[in-house]
């Protein structure tokens, strides 16, 4: 299936939630021929969000280096559909410069398109930041504000601790570990913060807060002891990740997750 008609007749089926999976699989399958038709409906603020949403994730999942101006301009002026943009450039470029179009603009214009993250000495070093370890990486990106800042642990299986102020006294503990790996084996970067005992009452509003999350997801997890806890945790690729990126995705998630321990503890829990 490659002709004009069959693919304009796919993105249209995009439209439905009882058609939508079955035409992504057939517009995946169809690679470059589909794209056009794709960038058209992502570009056309009158089809509907969920099938332009469709569109985005499909243009990120073929890699579609066409489609990241127009996703570049989702991130600066649609709301609704930024954070599947920002996904979308993340998997496109193997970089990471949040959602801000800006940084984006910026962070594609200075790195070069075969950038690859290097190794040395157990840090990394991210591209279009020579020489600067996964600590340095932090500093740069909230030492000016952050409380504490420091490197726990071995090179090889350690994790910078930051501890970011808040309003009224409040604090966070954010934990980033750069030893993880997505699934075609790039570096990731993993920032995690816990917010609380996982009680009935906070696993009902973690699902709520999570429909207006930025960066992230709140999840249940165990505990060494055993006990069941909130935590929020956030991954995105550690090549391309730049500082100014990063502070964006502390800060958010600081204050995130803050809000929800709150509301849960009514304390200040760190």
């Amino acid at each position: 299936m490659s002709n004009h008609g069959e693919i304009e007749s796919l993105v249209t089926r995009l439209r439905s939630f009882r058609t939508r999976a079955q035409a992504r699989e057939e517009l995946r399958a169809l690679g470059d021929a589909a794209v056009p038709e794709l960038l058209g409906m992502v570009e056309d603020a009158q089809e509907p969000e969920n099938a332009r949403w469709a569109g985005i994730t499909l243009l990120g999942d073929m890699k579609c280096e066409q489609a990241v101006p127009l996703l570049v301009s989702l991130l600066r002026d649609d709301l609704p559909l930024r954070g599947e943009a920002h996904r979308a450039l993340v998997q496109i470029s193997g970089q990471d410069a949040g959602e801000d179009a800006d940084a984006w603009e910026t962070s594609l214009a200075n790195c070069p398109e075969d950038a690859e993250a290097v190794e040395a000495g157990g840090e990394s070093v991210p591209s279009g930041e020579e020489g600067v370890s996964d600590l340095e990486l932090c500093r740069r990106a909230v030492g000016d504000v952050a409380t504490k800042l420091s490197w726990e642990g071995t090179d090889d299986e350690g994790y910078a601790y930051i501890r970011l102020p808040l309003k009224e006294g409040r604090k966070q503990q954010m934990i980033v570990t750069f030893d993880e790996m997505d699934d075609d084996e790039r570096p990731l970067a993993t920032i995690y913060t816990e917010c609380g005992p996982a009680t009935p009452e906070a696993v009902q509003a973690m699902s709520r807060w999570n429909v207006t999350l930025r960066y992230g997801t709140f999840v249940v997890e165990e505990s060494a002891e055993g006990q069941q806890k909130v935590v929020m945790r956030h991954q995105t690729l550690k090549s391309g990740l730049l500082p100014e990126s990063l502070r964006t995705i502390l800060l958010t998630m600081a204050r995130e997750a803050d809000g929800l321990e709150f509301e849960i503890t009514q304390s200040d829990q760190i």
